[in-house]
């Protein structure tokens, strides 16, 4: 029985995470975001360091940084930023648009 819960808990976490990950998977891609990752990367964030270290690229810095927050080491101007952000809300809306279309 604390099997099945315990599955049933892992797979409905991996679900409600996926649109996360598919739209950092686009967000990645995404040129407007593309001088973000860079500027952390230089200043050593790296991806999936956010479990480990606390330096991801994404949870640690690019978000940070599109949200208009100062991230040490990283430098990044406020145009870059808000077009991360706006490329991020874009990939957000497409996601939720196409969970919907999945629902009909």
């Amino acid at each position: 029985m604390k099997a099945a819960v315990m599955f049933s808990t892992v797979f409905a976490l991996a679900i409600g995470l996926s649109p996360v990950a598919h739209a950092n998977d686009k967000a990645k891609d995404d040129p407007a975001c593309a001088g973000l990752v860079k500027s952390c990367e230089a200043a050593g964030f790296a991806l999936g360091a956010h479990k480990t270290t606390g330096k991801g690229v994404w949870a640690d810095c690019v978000h940070k940084l599109a949200r208009g927050k100062t991230v040490a080491g990283v430098t990044a101007t406020q145009s870059e930023a808000e077009a991360c952000q706006k490329a991020a809300k874009a990939d957000r809306a497409a996601n939720k648009a196409e969970r919907a279309e999945k629902k009909k």
